[in-house]
């Protein structure tokens, strides 16, 4: 826990050994289980200096690696930010489960498919969750609702990079947690929410196709075939527009879809590239502003059972969450207000 705590800081471990007071030598022991003793005044400074409580330090847990598994990144994040992430993706993935063990999530049924069972993989996947949750033909509107229905608790979090657009966690329970960074555009937050929901069905262990697979499950999701592949003929940019209008996905998803499709050739998909840059829409087309992002509301029902029907004070949650008492209120409590206890 001590470098957790460390890590989620963003000190060095030399940073941390002089602000414990410590050698580096000992802060390196103790992190790596060499040693469990360290003096209650050392860890008040890391404590004063990190933000968590002491019994934060004295909890059980520990770190579960990322490595490269269920996370959607658009390049390689630079190790010291990475480190720093998986620290902070950790702490949450305590802090909710605790949270969500206390709670019954009212849910329709998840299931949990392999592709290895279906002859065309992870797009029959798709279509068969959409029938299997009754979902109506064409596109989908309010996909964070759909998620999290299936008790999946889907949340904005500070990755700390531009880098990364999303990560699927699993609380202690094996509830799904989907965490989203804020900072995308609506149509790329419906990619990424897609893209993970592949995983929570497909993958409980990481797999060398696993991402393609969520890739070929995200795209028939949001676009099955048989409904959107007559629109893709003929498919030029004022096309492309009118379906991102409709299936509220990108441009360049609807291009890509098609080229797998067989609706286009590899030629022509180059084209279209070319002057989707020309234009200036590689990073930004045209309404992406249009639709603010969906909201996740599963996690403010959470804290709002616990603050209501458990009545569970600030502190109580602080002192519940062994949280840290300078970020809480930013992490948790955004639209709640407590009564001063």
């Amino acid at each position: 826990m001590v470098a957790m705590a460390r890590l989620a800081t963003g000190l060095t471990q030399a940073q941390c050994a002089k602000q414990m007071g410590l050698s580096q030598t000992k802060l390196s022991k103790l992190e790596d289980g060499l040693t469990v003793f360290v003096d209650e005044a050392a860890l008040q400074r890391l404590s004063d200096e990190s933000g968590y409580p002491i019994d934060f330090f004295e909890q059980p847990g520990g770190r579960v690696s990322l490595g490269d598994g269920f996370f959607r990144r658009r390049a390689n994040v630079p190790a010291r930010i990475f480190k720093r992430m998986e620290a902070l993706i950790n702490i949450k993935r305590m802090e909710l489960s605790k949270l969500v063990r206390k709670v019954d999530l009212d849910k329709k049924e998840r299931p949990s498919w392999s592709v290895d069972d279906f002859a065309d993989g992870a797009r029959e996947i798709a279509r068969h969750l959409r029938h299997f949750w009754n979902l109506p033909i064409g596109p989908i509107k309010d996909l964070v609702r759909i998620i999290e229905d299936a008790g999946c608790v889907v949340s904005f979090f500070d990755f700390g990079t531009s880098k990364v657009d999303g990560l699927t966690i699993y609380c202690d329970d094996d509830t799904p947690v989907i965490l989203l960074n804020r900072d995308v555009s609506y149509v790329r937050q419906r990619n990424t929410l897609s893209h993970e929901l592949g995983h929570v069905i497909m993958h409980r262990m990481p797999t060398g196709s696993m991402h393609d697979e969520a890739a070929e499950f995200a795209s028939e999701f949001m676009m099955p075939e048989q409904e959107i592949r007559p629109s893709l003929f003929p498919l030029n940019l004022e096309k492309l527009v009118h379906l991102k209008l409709k299936w509220r996905v990108s441009m360049q998803w609807i291009l890509l879809w098609a080229k797998k499709l067989g609706a286009l050739g590899n030629s022509y998909y180059k084209a279209l590239m070319i002057k989707i840059s020309q234009h200036g829409w590689r990073k930004v087309e045209p309404y992406d502003s249009e639709w603010p992002l969906e909201q996740p509301t599963l996690l403010d029902d959470i804290i709002d059972f616990h603050q209501h029907d458990l009545e569970y004070s600030e502190n109580d949650f602080i002192r519940a969450l062994r949280a840290n008492v300078r970020t809480f209120r930013k992490e948790y409590l955004k639209t709640v207000e407590f009564a001063v206890v």
